[in-house]
């Protein structure tokens, strides 16, 4: 009996030790998870390794439109809170953690230099939804009201003010502010974005980012690239893709290229899409901007043995625009105009405004196509606020009435574009493009009709919305990183193998 007793104390206690045994391994195991899942100071978020340790080369595209920035912003935001969500190895995912190349033009050069910067730490600088937040803060005091502190501006200002007031009231504002320079100094723009990047330069970044602007001595596109990192600090570059001609003062400093004679870069591009696949493609072609031959980048997929050309295949590019503003005019009507109705109609500039929209809109429609003919259109992601209202929603509006502030009666986006100039940095404008943006994200993806005798739109026949598209994106953004960090520890740890035979 004595030795049955001891034999179900003995068990009892080993079952103890067990269970105990097991809850220390699990704790242990869950802390070690924890350790490798939520990066800390001491361990820091990897960089996004090279293409070449996956299978795909991951793009960014944000369009130029002044305030209308805040589209974008709200749009980004959506993104990163879904890799976030879905990449369990990076709770704090940024969006610099899965794109190879960043690219902007104007304001959305601002908004990829800010998603681009590093910390003292070398971590993002910057959250997407940060981006909201410099614009509230600063987009009133950029678009400000320019002062006349000289003498003969006050002199001019007092002329103008008792001859044409009386006769031209909606030309009053272009007349007394723009004909006599920049619509606004630039003064806080110049701050706000010296406050931001503070010293940082084009070799900083913590990815690769492409920005354009015009040079309007050597009258050419410059494009700031990291794909070969120079010293020129990201302030002037942002300040310079910025500079909109009537709007903003063109900006001028030195680099290692001489002295810059720059405005903004949607003269030439105002969605950048293009360009940054042209970069791509001449690092793994081996080509520079002149045609000449170069070695090729051997961060891409390249067989040196056996090099191809750039396939667009491998690409998956997410394109983000920010409207156009909503004016449309009869040629009879265009036919009256002077300098004054070109440059200044109901609050807008529709010179600026139509190059904007040509621009943006002949890129998109050419992105669609290079994607098309590769077989991958579903590799490219076009999200516009022009392209996603349907007619039905221009008829009545009701859709975008709750999304567009109470006691709106008109509006704020139709087929034609936003009824919001892009420097209109109102509480309630600013308010209203963030709506836009979050309407936006419920609509149909929009695919270019190659039917139409026009570009135009029509919806995803996947049935899918902007933000499902988004989330499907995500999935394959995240999907990528962890194939490349995987890849790149295989590759490492063979080294080290080989390293101590």
């Amino acid at each position: 009996m004595e030795r049955i007793d001891q034999i179900v104390l003995g068990v009892g206690a080993l079952s103890w030790l067990l269970s105990h045994a097991s809850e220390e391994i699990e704790r242990r195991w869950s802390r070690r998870n924890r350790k490798v899942n939520e990066y800390s100071p001491a361990q820091p978020r990897p960089r996004l390794p090279p293409p070449k340790y996956g299978e795909k080369i991951t793009v960014l595209s944000i369009d130029g439109g002044g305030i209308r920035g805040l589209i974008p912003s709200v749009v980004l935001t959506h993104l990163e809170e879904k890799l976030q969500e879905i990449d369990e190895h990076n709770k704090d995912a940024r969006l610099v953690d899965y794109f190879d190349v960043i690219a902007g033009t104007s304001t959305g050069g601002l908004i990829t230099a800010m998603l681009a910067a590093p910390d003292s730490d070398k971590q993002p600088k910057f959250k997407a939804e940060d981006i909201k937040q410099f614009y509230h803060e600063n987009g009133p005091e950029i678009f400000a009201p320019r002062p006349r502190s000289s003498i003969c501006g006050r002199v001019l200002f007092g002329m103008t003010d008792f001859f044409v007031r009386p006769w031209m009231p909606g030309k009053y504002d272009f007349v007394t502010r723009q004909l006599w320079g920049p619509k606004y100094d630039g003064k806080a723009l110049r701050t706000a974005i010296k406050n931001k990047m503070k010293g940082l330069t084009l070799g900083d970044t913590l990815t690769t980012i492409v920005v354009p602007a015009f040079d309007v001595f050597k009258r050419s596109t410059v494009l700031f690239s990291s794909f070969t990192p120079k010293p020129t600090e990201l302030a002037d570059i942002c300040i310079a893709t910025s500079a909109a001609p009537v709007y903003l003062p063109a900006h001028t400093f030195s680099d290692h290229e001489g002295e810059r004679n720059l405005v903004d870069g949607g003269i030439t591009a105002n969605n950048p899409t293009l360009y940054a696949l042209w970069c791509l493609s001449q690092e793994v072609d081996g080509v520079d901007d002149r045609g000449r031959s170069r070695p090729r980048n051997p961060n891409f997929h390249i067989d040196m043995k056996n090099p191809q050309q750039f396939d667009y295949r491998k690409c998956i590019v997410i394109s983000i625009g920010t409207g156009s503003a909503e004016q449309q005019f009869k040629a009879a009507e265009c036919a009256r105009w002077g300098v004054f109705g070109w440059l200044v109609k109901h609050g807008h500039n529709p010179l600026l405004d139509m190059m904007s929209r040509a621009t943006a809109t002949s890129t998109g429609f050419s992105t669609r196509l290079l994607f098309r003919l590769h077989e991958c259109e579903s590799n490219y992601l076009r999200i516009n606020p022009m392209q996603a209202v349907d007619d039905k929603t221009k008829e009545n509006g009701d859709n975008l009435s709750k999304h567009t502030g109470e006691g709106t009666t008109k509006p704020a986006v139709t087929r034609q574009g936003i009824d919001i100039s892009l420097d209109d940095a109102s509480d309630d404008s600013m308010d209203k493009l963030i709506n836009i943006g979050e309407y936006l994200l419920t609509e149909p993806v929009g695919t270019v009709d190659p039917t139409a005798r026009k570009y135009k739109t029509k919806p995803d026949p996947a049935g899918k919305t902007n933000a499902q598209a988004l989330e499907d994106f995500a999935y394959r953004l995240c999907a990528e990183r962890n194939l490349r960090l995987k890849n790149q520890k295989a590759e490492e740890a063979t080294k080290n193998a080989k390293g101590k035979m």
